[in-house]
């Protein structure tokens, strides 16, 4: 992109931890092609940044962020990709096994907590972001 002479603003919704460091070491060099990267700028990465600058706008010191998230799953049909992901965050399962899940055996296992997720230190990029 650099080498093609583009110049502009980037913007992302990324949320995993790996591809915010990959555009994170790429930022001087995009900075010095004429490119500005705004990453991570999705509503729960943009929403969760914008949270934290405020809360460290009134403390003095920070000695911990913990995050988690609760996901309500509404509409399985629309969200198949971003279920899947989600489910590789929960106890018991992890990426390989989320991979290797059918689609009835990811709406199975909604079933169980009846369609709400709480996600635990998930890989989400907001370690990076705040």
């Amino acid at each position: 992109m650099i080498a093609s002479g583009w110049q502009g603003v980037l913007v992302d919704a990324l949320k995993c931890t790996s591809a915010v460091e990959q555009l994170l070491k790429l930022q001087y060099e995009l900075a010095e092609g004429g490119i500005t990267d705004l990453t991570g700028c999705g509503a729960i990465s943009g929403l969760l940044t914008a949270a934290a600058t405020i809360a460290t706008q009134s403390y003095a010191e920070v000695n911990r962020v913990q995050i988690s998230f609760g996901v309500g799953i509404a509409r399985w049909e629309a969200y198949r990709a971003t279920i899947h992901e989600y489910t590789a965050h929960l106890p018991g399962v992890d990426v390989k096994k989320a991979k290797g899940m059918s689609d009835a055996e990811v709406e199975a296992f909604l079933d169980k907590p009846n369609g709400i997720l709480t996600l635990e230190n998930m890989e989400h990029a907001d370690d990076l972001m705040l």
